[in-house]
C-alpha cells in the first residue's frame, strides 16, 4: 500500500491532467493549455510518436475533448460525420451523419471544430448546417441551417452570392447557449438554446457578411462581451442581449478568419493586409464602452493562424510567413523571426509555443519569449498529405494530438522517466 501511494504521488507531481478541451482553442477560446510535467526540451528528448490512426474523413476540423470522449468531424462520399473516438484508445465508437458536405471552392470538408458539454455535441459544417447530438449515441437531437433559418451570408471572394468558402466558424457553447456568426441584414451573431436550438437572441444591430473567425469571450474589468469580426466591423456582444456594446469599421479582406486575442482591457486583431494588426483598449466614458485605438503595426496581417497572448505579448505568424512577437498594449514589435519558411498555426503550454507550418506540417517547440526568439526542437510529420496543415496542434492527458485529414497522429510529452530527476520530479 505504502509503494502504491508513492507512485500515485509520484504521477500526481510530474503529470497533472488539466481537464477537459471541451472546443475551439479549449475552455476559454486562448489555446493555451495548463497541463503541465511535459516535455520542453525536443532538441534532447524528441516526443515519441505512440499512435497513429486513420478513419477520420476528409477536413479540416479539430478534436474536443469532454470526459472520457474525443468528438471531431469528416467528409465521407459528401457527407459530413460527427466522429466520437474513445478518449484513451482512440478508437472509434460511434460515426454520425449529420448532412450534405462536399466540396465548397476548392476544399472539402468541414472546417470548424466540434463543442461538447452535458452530455451533447454541438458542430457547424462547411454548408451551414448546425446540430446538436447526444454525446453517448449520437442521435440527432436539433438541427439548423445558418443560410436557410437564418438568412446566413458569408464574404464574398468574387462577384456571386455563393463564391465563398464556406462556414469554417467553430461554434461556441457558453453554458446553455450555442452562439455563432450566421451574417446577414437580419441580424450577424444569434445565440441558440443549447437544450433545443430556439432562438436566444440576435445581434440585430450588426448588419454584415459572416467572416470566417471563430467568436472569442472576453473579460474585461468593465465587464464581459463576445469579440466578434465580422465584414465591416469589429465589435463587442453583451452575451446576456445580442446588443452591441462597442464596435470597430473597418475595410475587411476575404481570407479574415484569424480569431482577436485580448488581456484584461486590451484586445488584438488582424487579418491578411499589409497593415494588418490592430490593438485597441476598451474604456468607458459616460457610461458607455470606448474602443481606444492604440496602434496599427506596419507587418503583414495574420490570415488564419492564430494568434497567442502570454504575459502582455502577442505571438503571430505574418500571411507572409514570418513568426513575431510585440507588445500588445503599444504594438512595438519585441522580435520578428523570418526563418520559418512559411506560416504556422500554434498552440501555447507551459511557457512554450508548438509552431505547425502549413506546408510541411513540421512542428517547432519554442519558447514564449518577448527577448528573443529561441527554437528547443522539432517534430517531422509522418504521412502528410497533400493539404495544407491548418489544424491546430491540441495537448490533452500527455499527449499531443496532430490531425492531417483523415489521419491523427498522437506523441506523448510526458517527460521520459529516465530524465525526471535533473527536473526535480
Amino acid at each position: 500500500m505504502r509503494l502504491f501511494l508513492f507512485a500515485v504521488l509520484i504521477f500526481s507531481v510530474s503529470f497533472v491532467q488539466a481537464g477537459d478541451w471541451p472546443q475551439w482553442k479549449g475552455s476559454a477560446r486562448d489555446n493555451r493549455s495548463t497541463e503541465t510535467g511535459l516535455n520542453t526540451d525536443w532538441n534532447r528528448n524528441p516526443p515519441p510518436l505512440i499512435q497513429s490512426i486513420s478513419g477520420l474523413g476528409i477536413g479540416f476540423s479539430n478534436l474536443c475533448f469532454s470526459g472520457d470522449r474525443i468528438f471531431t468531424m469528416g467528409d465521407f462520399d459528401g457527407r459530413t460525420c460527427l466522429i466520437a473516438l474513445d478518449r484513451k484508445s482512440c478508437r472509434m465508437i460511434w460515426k454520425k451523419d449529420i448532412g450534405e458536405g462536399g466540396k465548397v471552392n476548392g476544399y472539402v470538408g468541414p472546417k470548424a471544430t466540434p463543442a461538447a458539454g452535458n452530455q451533447r455535441v454541438f458542430g457547424l459544417n462547411q454548408k451551414g448546417i448546425l446540430f446538436c447530438c447526444d454525446s453517448e449515441s449520437g442521435k440527432i437531437l436539433w438541427e439548423k441551417n445558418l443560410y436557410e433559418d437564418f438568412d446566413g451570408y458569408l464574404m464574398k471572394r468574387g462577384p456571386k452570392r455563393d463564391d465563398d468558402w464556406g462556414y469554417a466558424e467553430s461554434p461556441l457553447l457558453d453554458g446553455n447557449r450555442v452562439v455563432c456568426c450566421p451574417g446577414g441584414e437580419k441580424g450577424a451573431v444569434i445565440a441558440l438554446n443549447a437544450e433545443n436550438g430556439d432562438l436566444v437572441w440576435r445581434a440585430r444591430e450588426l448588419k454584415n457578411r459572416a467572416c470566417y473567425d471563430s467568436i472569442v469571450p472576453m473579460q474585461s474589468s468593465l465587464g464581459r462581451w463576445y469579440l466578434t469580426i465580422t465584414e465591416g466591423d469589429f465589435a463587442g456582444i453583451d452575451p446576456k442581449s445580442g446588443k452591441i456594446l462597442w464596435k470597430v469599421p473597418f475595410t475587411g479582406s476575404p481570407s479574415l478568419c484569424c480569431d482577436a486575442v485580448c488581456d484584461g482591457d486590451y484586445t488584438c486583431f488582424s487579418f491578411a493586409v499589409k497593415k494588418g494588426f490592430f490593438g485597441y483598449k476598451i474604456e468607458k466614458k459616460e457610461g458607455q464602452l470606448v474602443p481606444r485605438a492604440l496602434y496599427t503595426l506596419n507587418e503583414t496581417g495574420n490570415k488564419h493562424h492564430g494568434m497567442i497572448q502570454d504575459r502582455g505579448y502577442v505571438y503571430a505568424a505574418t500571411d507572409r510567413g514570418e513568426f513575431l512577437c510585440f507588445d500588445l498594449k503599444s504594438g512595438k514589435l519585441a522580435w520578428k523571426n523570418r526563418r520559418l519558411r512559411g506560416s504556422c498555426v500554434q498552440t501555447f503550454f507551459e511557457g512554450h509555443l508548438i509552431l505547425r507550418q502549413e506546408r510541411t506540417g513540421d512542428l517547432l517547440l519554442v519558447e514564449a519569449n518577448p527577448e528573443k526568439y529561441v527554437e528547443k526542437g522539432k517534430i517531422r510529420q509522418p504521412d502528410r498529405s497533400d493539404k495544407n496543415a491548418w489544424v491546430y496542434p491540441v495537448i490533452a492527458d500527455g499527449r499531443l494530438f496532430v490531425r492531417d485529414q483523415d489521419r491523427l497522429f498522437l506523441y506523448d510529452l510526458k517527460i521520459p522517466a529516465e530524465n525526471k530527476q535533473e527536473h526535480g520530479i
